[in-house]
């Protein structure tokens, strides 16, 4: 179902820098690109090069940009490398450096001069639990006003990380109360992002099975719950929030397809991960599962996949293996913005 916002705040995906998120990101179509402003996460020092190399060429509109750690630190080495991206994108003014209010509170003088420059950061506040604590509010409202002193524009994202389950009405009327009261500090813009794609895909052995979109659904229920307040939808697509630098790059051994439907990802996963078991899948995906593909033309990902189904295609031009994760990738944020939000 879709949720239109009187003004709703562009789609923002959670997505690593790594080769075939990259390669997902510089072919999302040019009539929904103005719609989606992804957060870059840069998780190693290798990536942090590649990206101060790469970035005009793979992304040209408004970005996040998150070199915390998988616990949300701004470790010293990645201030640094931060401060760096900074100073090399700055004039653009596409970028919107992202960092926890309590990294921002350690800033020294010369660190957020640096940062204003930016003229908008985003605070992107991680919680351990489903709700917004006073304390969180005291954080938040202190540290606004220091980057108000400073001309900064700041933007929210409240990160929950894996979707909570178990939700009650009662925990869901009390968060939505607290954004409500943080709604009125002085936020640009408030975003909620959750992530439900599970860490292992295992479960569906050889074959076909399905995982719910309990992210979207939360979102879903949050906009209901603050009838009047802009809240913007992100998530971690699909991949699951909880993966580390220990398995930023495992890929599996075995191809599959994850394909974004309205209330869950269907995946389809094969026995091997050769060229000739990701073309099976797409022909599977294109012929049993055709009432839930949306053809060659919906997004890059989609045109991947039919291009491997189609005997006229020579093998050449197939992009199998790891090419998956761009399939996943493109279809994901163009069924997002298309269909949904």
């Amino acid at each position: 179902m879709r949720n239109e916002p009187a003004n709703p705040l562009p789609y923002m995906p959670v997505i690593k820098w790594q080769q075939y998120e990259k390669i997902a990101l510089e072919n999302v179509a040019s009539n929904i690109i103005h719609r989606i402003n992804p957060c870059i996460e840069i998780r190693s020092t290798k990536q942090h090069h590649d990206i101060l190399s790469s970035l005009t060429s793979v992304w040209k509109t408004r970005f996040y940009i998150d070199y915390s750690n998988p616990d949300g630190v701004l470790t010293p080495s990645r201030l640094s490398e931060f401060f760096q991206f900074i100073n090399a994108f700055y004039s653009l003014g596409l970028a919107v450096p992202t960092l926890s209010p309590n990294d921002f509170s350690t800033l020294n003088s010369a660190s957020k001069q640096l940062i204003s420059k930016c003229k908008n950061i985003a605070f992107r506040l991680r919680l351990s639990d489903f709700a917004i604590t006073s304390q969180n509010i005291t954080l938040l409202t202190r540290q606004l006003t220091e980057a108000k002193l400073l001309s900064l524009s700041v933007e929210l994202i409240i990160d929950l990380r894996t979707t909570p389950k178990n939700i009650t009405q009662t925990s869901l009327s009390s968060f939505c109360t607290s954004l409500i009261v943080v709604s009125k500090i002085g936020f640009t813009s408030i975003k909620v992002l959750s992530g439900s794609f599970p860490d292992s895909i295992a479960t569906v052995g050889t074959g076909t099975g399905n995982f719910p979109r309990d992210d979207w659904k939360l979102w879903e229920k949050i906009k209901n719950n603050t009838v009047g307040l802009n809240v913007g939808y992100a998530d971690y697509g699909v991949l699951s929030p909880e993966w580390t630098e220990k398995t930023l790059t495992r890929r599996g051994s075995r191809v599959a397809i994850r394909y974004t439907r309205d209330n869950d990802w269907l995946v389809l996963r094969a026995a091997g991960n050769k060229s000739s078991d990701s073309i099976a899948l797409s022909m599977i995906m294109t012929s049993s599962f055709k009432a839930d593909f949306k053809g060659k033309n919906y997004s890059f990902g989609d045109k991947l996949i039919d291009d491997k189904a189609n005997a006229s295609v020579p093998a050449n031009k197939k992009k199998c293996g790891h090419y998956q994760f761009t399939e996943a990738w493109s279809h994901h944020m163009a069924f997002v913005v298309k269909e949904q939000y």
